[in-house]
C-alpha cells in the first residue's frame, strides 16, 4: 500500500476539497456517513491509498484542511459531510490574511505552522507507507499561496523523499476584484518549482469560459467551477485509486509529465464538457479530439501552437482499445498534436473501465465514456506571460509595496520570484524551439 494524503489550504481549497472527496465516496460506494455497503463484494482495495479502514465497512479519508480562519472549515464540519470527517482533520487560526502575503507569512501563517506540521505528522504516523502528498490551494490568495509556501518548504525538509503534487488555481479578475492577486501568484510559481514535483495549473479563466460555452451558464459561481475542477480532479487521479498500467503511483505519474527540471507545470483537459440537460452520443474518435481542444482545457492557452513534453491520455467507461488505436492514428494523420523530437514515447494511454460518476444534480451530462488528457506543454508559456503582463502592471504603478515598507522587507523576494517567471517562460521557448539546455 502506497497512502497518498491530500491538504487542501485556504478558502478555495476547501471548497474545492469539499466537491472531490463527495465525488470520490461516489465513486467508490462511500455513504457520506463513511460506510461502504458493498464493502464485502469489492475487489479492488486500491483506493485504500485515498482513504483510511477504521474499521470493516467504514473509511474516512486521507485528507487535512487547513486554514487561518474558520469561517469555511466549520462549513464542512457542520455540513452534510460531518460524519465523513474526523476533527483532528482540521486546523484553523483566528485571523484572516485579507489576501495579503505579507500578512499570512509572517504573522498569522508563522503562528499556525507549527501545528499544522505536527498535525501532519500524526496523521502520517498512522499510515503504513506514505507515497506522497497532493496539495490544492489557490495560487492568488494570501493563506492560499503563503501557507501552502510555509508548509511545502518545510515538508520538504520533514519528508525529502516523498511525492509532492499540486492543483493550484491560479487567478482572474473575471470572478476575482482582489487586485494584488497576481504578486501572490508570481510568488506561488516559484515555490511550485522549488518545492513540489508536478504542479498542476488550474486556471479560473479558462474554467469560467468553460462553464458560460460548453455549458451554456449565464453568471457560473465558485460552486459551478469547484464542480468542474472536481470532475477533472477525479479522472486525473483515478489510475491512482483503482488499478491501472497508465500513473499507476505519484512517481510514474510526475516521470511521465516532468522530463526536465524546472519544467513541472502541466495541466489537464477533461471531455466531453456539455451540459446536462441533453442527450449525447459521443464517438471514441470525437471523444479524442475533444480531449485536445483548447475549449475544454482547464488553462487558457492553445496547444495547436505548442509541444507536447508528456502527455497521458485516460479513457473512463465504456471504450473498446482498438477504438482508442483508430482514433489516435487519425490524429496523427492530421497532426493534430506534436511532440519533442527527443522524447516520441511521451505520448501514454491508459484505459479504466469502471463508469464515471457524477456530482448529484451535475452541470455535465452523464455520459458512458469520458476522458483527461494530463499534459506538459510548451504553450503554458503564453499563459505565464500573460501572468507576467499582469504583474509588470502592478508594478510599474508601485502598488502595494506600502505592505513591506510596513513590514520592514525588502522587495527582492518578488524580484526573485519575477526574474524565475520570466526564466520559466524562457525554458518553454526554448523547448518549443528545440534549443533548451539542461543544467
Amino acid at each position: 500500500m502506497q497512502e497518498i494524503v491530500s491538504i487542501y489550504i485556504g478558502k478555495a481549497g476547501i471548497l474545492l476539497g469539499e466537491a472531490v472527496w463527495e465525488l470520490y465516496c461516489m465513486e467508490h460506494g462511500i455513504l457520506i456517513n463513511g460506510n461502504m455497503p458493498s464493502y464485502e463484494s469489492e475487489t479492488d482495495f486500491k483506493f485504500t491509498n485515498f482513504f483510511q479502514q477504521v474499521r470493516p465497512a467504514k473509511f474516512v479519508p486521507r485528507a487535512l484542511f487547513f486554514d487561518l480562519e474558520p469561517t469555511y472549515t466549520n462549513k464542512l464540519r457542520n455540513g452534510k459531510h460531518r460524519f465523513l470527517f474526523n476533527s483532528e482533520q482540521f486546523l484553523t487560526g483566528d485571523d484572516d490574511a485579507a489576501n495579503n502575503f505579507i500578512t499570512d507569512r509572517y504573522n498569522s501563517g508563522s503562528e499556525i505552522i507549527d501545528s499544522m506540521i505536527e498535525t501532519v505528522r500524526n496523521f502520517t504516523n498512522n499510515c503504513e507507507n506514505v507515497e506522497g502528498f497532493i496539495i490544492y490551494h489557490s495560487a492568488g490568495g494570501g493563506t492560499g499561496y503563503c501557507l501552502t509556501a510555509l508548509l511545502m518548504e518545510r515538508l520538504r525538509n520533514d519528508y525529502p523523499k516523498k511525492m509532492f503534487t499540486e492543483f493550484s488555481i491560479y487567478p482572474t479578475p473575471i470572478i476575482s476584484p482582489i487586485t494584488t492577486e497576481p504578486f501572490n501568484a508570481v510568488l506561488s510559481t516559484l515555490t511550485s518549482s522549488e518545492y513540489s514535483d508536478c504542479c498542476f495549473i488550474v486556471d479560473n479563466e479558462a474554467m469560467y469560459q468553460m462553464c458560460c460555452s460548453n455549458l451554456l451558464m449565464k453568471n457560473p459561481n465558485y460552486t459551478n467551477l469547484n464542480r468542474l475542477i472536481a470532475q477533472t480532479v477525479s479522472s486525473a487521479t483515478i489510475s491512482l485509486r483503482l488499478e491501472s498500467a497508465l500513473n499507476s503511483n505519484l512517481k510514474e505519474l510526475q516521470k511521465n509529465l516532468v522530463p526536465l527540471p524546472r519544467l513541472n507545470f502541466p495541466y489537464a483537459t477533461y471531455a466531453p464538457v456539455v451540459p446536462g440537460d441533453k442527450i449525447y452520443d459521443i464517438t471514441v474518435e470525437q471523444l479524442t479530439k475533444s480531449c485536445f481542444s483548447k475549449e475544454n482545457q482547464m488553462v487558457k492557452c492553445n496547444p495547436e501552437y505548442g509541444k507536447y513534453l508528456g502527455c497521458c491520455l485516460q479513457f473512463r467507461g465504456n471504450v473498446e482499445p482498438t477504438e482508442i488505436n483508430l482514433a489516435i492514428k487519425a490524429m496523427r494523420e492530421e497532426n493534430s498534436f506534436e511532440l519533442v523530437d527527443w522524447c516520441p514515447s511521451a505520448f501514454k494511454v491508459g484505459v479504466n473501465l469502471r463508469k464515471p460518476s457524477f456530482l448529484p444534480n451535475s452541470d455535465l451530462a452523464e455520459l458512458e465514456r469520458t476522458a483527461c488528457v494530463l499534459s506538459n506543454n510548451t504553450n503554458i508559456g503564453d499563459y505565464l506571460t500573460r501572468l507576467n503582463q499582469k504583474y509588470n502592471i502592478l508594478e510599474s504603478k508601485n502598488d502595494f509595496v506600502c505592505w513591506f515598507k510596513m513590514q520592514n522587507i525588502e522587495f527582492a523576494e518578488y524580484k526573485e520570484a519575477y526574474d524565475f517567471l520570466n526564466q520559466l517562460i524562457s525554458d518553454y521557448e526554448e523547448v518549443d524551439l528545440d534549443i533548451y539546455q539542461v543544467d
